[in-house]
C-alpha cells in the first residue's frame, strides 16, 4: 500500500528530529517540500546570516521520499547533516580557491574540490553511519 504524500512533511520532520537526537546536535533543519528537487534531499543554509548559523533548509520532493523507508530517509538526512556540519570548513577552502589569480588553475582546483567534497562526505557517512544507526545496512 502506498503512503500518502500529504503526510510526508510530518514524516520528514520526525526523521530529522530522530537523526539530530541520535547525533546530539543542536542544528535546526527546516523541511521544505519542493517538486523541483531531483535528488532525495538537499541542504542549504537558511540565509539568516551569522546570527543563526545552525539553521538549515532541507529540501525534498515528496513524490520521491514517500516511497522511501524510514531508515533510508534517516540515512539520507545523516548525509545532508554531514554536509551542513562541514560547511564552515568548505567555505574556507572556497575562499582560498577564489584567491587563485590564474583562471584556468582556479577552475581546475574548483572542479577537483567539488568532486572530492562529496566523496569525503560519503566516506564519513559510511564510517560513522553504522555507529549512529546500527540497524541500517550501509552499502556502496
Amino acid at each position: 500500500m502506498a503512503r500518502a504524500v500529504s503526510g510526508e512533511k510530518k514524516r520528514i520532520e520526525r526523521a530529522i528530529a530522530h537523526v539530530l537526537k541520535k547525533l546530539n546536535c543542536n542544528y535546526n533543519f527546516i523541511a521544505q517540500d519542493s517538486p523541483s528537487v531531483t535528488s532525495i534531499l538537499t541542504v542549504d543554509r537558511s540565509r539568516r546570516g551569522s546570527q543563526d548559523r545552525n539553521t538549515y533548509l532541507v529540501g525534498y520532493n515528496s513524490a520521491l521520499t514517500v516511497e522511501m523507508s524510514t531508515n533510508k530517509l534517516r540515512q539520507a538526512i545523516l548525509h545532508e547533516w554531514l554536509h551542513a556540519a562541514s560547511w564552515d570548513l568548505y567555505d574556507e577552502i572556497e575562499n582560498l580557491i577564489k584567491k587563485i589569480k590564474t583562471k584556468s588553475l582556479r577552475k581546475e582546483i574548483e572542479k577537483r574540490y567539488l568532486d572530492i567534497r562529496e566523496n569525503v562526505v560519503y566516506n564519513i557517512e559510511r564510517s560513522i553511519g553504522p555507529h549512529v544507526f546500527p540497524y541500517i545496512k550501509y552499502e556502496d
